[in-house]
């Protein structure tokens, strides 16, 4: 990732190798600039959707910790598919903008109707986190539908800025009638409900199009490392999840499910090792109360994907019989690192659902086949610069075959029978020649 030292180009006058605006990146959607509409100089930027997914166009910035900063934008739309527009502002602890995002500001206003004019957006003067490092600025457009709709983004702004000014403390004091006391302020501040519910019906958002306002997924959560919506590289849709490791431990990102206890099931998706080559996996775990938590009862999970490649890896933990007491899965999205150092991982297009029963007293579930750089619907998905290789499956001990005693037939039977008969008889015929040529050598010819 590229940090720059000050916004750049936020005009879009000038385009990059690449074809895109200078300095700009985009998760999401498409962008480019164009010559018309613009609002001053002579290009402007377009943000085209053609999925449901909360597309943006992006710069990194290297920032100063505790420092006010404002970010402004004139934007327009004109398609009745465009939900809203809007700039936001991410704040990170690394120097790149890489990781989980500190916090994030809106601008205060946000555009939900159509117009052919430019309109200013601009956020409140806000403090970068005292540990920040670097922040992202954002031109966000959320899209009504998967039909095909643009926004248009000219002269971005971003710069330190002064702190506002002190919010005067009211000191006036009511004045309460004789006889009135004044109750104690016992009120308890009322608990800001949750948008995303501790348990799922069904696995939800395993393409992850559906982005959260800090650049995470919907509905999942993690234990360690950082995750962020990428469309750096994925297997169907715009965007995949990325993974990010800088400890030893192991890691996971997860959502939690309703599960029906007895009944089979199979997660599956896709998995790429990236920078580090740590093994990514996925993983089932059961529980007996409804939301994921308490006591473990079992898990399961699928092979690893191989150090030998950065392709996308087909990995499955194949049938899988609830416990008779599950109420609930965790389908976690494992991690684990190779060292210390910076590992990345990619997880896409999964799946969670009922399938045919596994085998009967088998000791272990059966897995599908992984594949490496499976085809879906034209070449197959890598990470940039990987070379696909032959992907060793991890942890899979192969039974050697044992070729079990052919039963005797009736033929072999009888040859066995006048076998057995045979010894013997040979047996005496070489006694009795012995003892007639003894008799011969005593009493002569």
């Amino acid at each position: 990732m590229v940090a720059f030292s000050q916004l750049t180009n936020g005009g879009f006058e000038d385009d990059g190798a690449d074809g895109a605006p200078l300095g700009w990146r985009k998760i999401g959607g498409t962008i480019k600039s164009v010559s018309s509409p613009v609002r001053s100089g002579s290009r402007a930027l377009t943000l085209t959707s053609e999925t449901t997914a909360t597309k943006w166009a992006y710069q990194t910035v290297l920032v100063d910790g505790g420092q006010f900063y404002l970010a402004s934008a004139f934007a327009r739309y004109t398609d009745a598919d465009v939900k809203a527009v809007f700039v936001s502002v991410s704040w990170y602890a690394s120097a790149d903008g890489g990781g989980q995002a500190l916090s994030s500001v809106d601008s205060e206003t946000l555009l939900d109707t159509a117009s052919p004019a430019f309109r200013h957006l601009a956020t409140r003067p806000v403090a970068a986190p005292a540990n920040a490092q670097s922040a992202r600025i954002r031109l966000m457009l959320r899209p009504q539908s998967g039909t095909q709709a643009t926004a248009y983004f000219d002269d971005v702004a971003f710069a330190e800025t002064s702190p506002p000014p002190p919010t005067p403390v009211p000191t006036a004091t009511a004045t309460l009638p004789p006889g009135v006391t004044a109750a104690p302020d016992t009120a308890t501040p009322t608990a800001t409900p949750s948008s995303e519910p501790p348990r799922f019906p069904v696995l939800t958002n395993g393409s992850f199009e559906d982005v959260r306002e800090d650049g995470t997924p919907y509905a999942w959560r993690k234990v360690g490392g950082e995750i962020a919506a990428t469309d750096t590289a994925h297997v169907d849709g715009d965007l995949a999840l990325q993974f990010l490791s800088r400890t030893t431990s192991t890691k996971w990102t997860y959502q939690v499910v309703a599960v029906e206890a007895g009944r089979a099931y199979e997660f599956a998706g896709f998995a790429a090792s990236g920078a580090g080559t740590p093994q990514a996996f996925l993983r089932v775990s059961w529980y007996a109360n409804a939301d994921g938590t308490g006591p473990l009862i079992a898990s399961r999970d699928s092979p690893a994907t191989s150090s030998a490649t950065a392709a996308f890896q087909h990995l499955s933990t194949g049938a899988i019989e609830a416990p008779a007491d599950a109420r609930s899965a965790k389908l976690r999205l494992m991690l684990r690192p190779a060292s210390a150092a910076t590992a990345v991982a990619y997880f896409d297009s999964l799946s969670f659902g009922g399938t045919a029963s596994p085998p009967t007293g088998s000791g272990r579930v059966a897995s599908s086949a992984s594949t490496v750089g499976r085809e879906l619907g034209g070449a197959p998905p890598v990470v940039p610069g990987a070379v696909a290789a032959a992907l060793q499956i991890a942890n899979v001990t192969p039974v050697p075959a044992q070729t079990p005693p052919k039963a005797a037939d009736g033929d072999n039977a009888l040859l066995f029978l006048l076998g057995s008969l045979a010894v013997p008889l040979v047996g005496l015929t070489v006694i009795g020649a012995f003892e007639l040529s003894r008799r011969r050598q005593t009493t002569g010819p």
